[in-house]
């Protein structure tokens, strides 16, 4: 992703060039994250204990 850089600053860089811009996840994407593993592992847990037991 790039953004194009307007206003002044833009009379100080060469005509068309072009910024990189990273994208940063907001912390609600990484603590859904965490609870989808932590869903995961307990399902497996689950399915774990559930097949040594039969």
């Amino acid at each position: 992703m790039t953004l194009r850089v307007p206003g002044r600053l833009a009379k100080l860089l060469p005509p068309g060039h072009w910024t990189p811009v990273t994208a940063v996840p907001e912390p609600e994407s990484y603590a859904l994250m965490l609870a989808g593993l932590g869903l995961i592992g307990t399902i497996a847990l689950r399915r774990s204990k559930a097949s040594q037991s039969t």
